[in-house]
């Protein structure tokens, strides 16, 4: 448990990224402070404007404006049990495993996909522009290869960082400092 936080960080149970404290459940003074300040402000309106029954009538205004209130707290705990990294929702796991199985894989697949892309374009950075109605394209020197290889390993390693720190930048080559 962190020094400044009130509720514990979890850790996704897909990729161990660390995620965000959970919002209380329950909401705050605050929260229930603001709802009855609207709802003292409509009826006040109501009652001027028409009569002082229709404003009493009016303040059953507060029970939508609580379940909306309530609601959108349930969609923050949401959001903050989801994992960013690999969007992990164990919500939706409770629910329905085998949907939740899908998405994982659905974007497992989709960040293989994003590092193939990343290697194609640095191999073809590293090769340089080839001419396409040449009748022998140029073939890669032995060190444009090693180095090609080279930077595949070094995206493999970012996409790994980037699997378990939740962001690219974070990955450091200690092979260029």
């Amino acid at each position: 448990m962190s020094a400044n936080s009130k509720s514990p960080s979890y850790l996704c149970a897909v990729c161990r990224s660390k995620l965000p404290p959970v919002p209380s459940r329950n909401l705050s003074t605050r929260t229930h402070i603001q709802i009855l300040l609207i709802t003292l402000v409509f009826c006040g309106l109501i009652s001027v404007t028409l009569s002082t029954w229709a404003g009493i009538k009016s303040s059953l205004i507060y029970l939508p404006l609580f379940i909306s209130a309530e609601w959108i707290q349930w969609l923050k705990i949401r959001d903050a049990l989801k994992c960013k990294t690999c969007h992990f929702d164990p919500m939706l796991y409770k629910r329905d495993w085998r949907l939740a199985r899908k998405q994982i894989e659905a974007r497992m697949h989709q960040l293989s996909e994003d590092l193939q892309e990343k290697i194609r374009l640095e191999i073809s950075r590293i090769a340089g522009p080839s001419d396409p109605t040449a009748k022998n394209p140029p073939q890669l020197k032995a060190s444009v290869e090693e180095t090609a290889l080279e930077t595949a390993e070094k995206v493999a390693k970012m996409a790994k960082a980037e699997i378990r720190n939740g962001s690219p930048e974070k990955y450091t080559d200690k092979s260029t400092q």
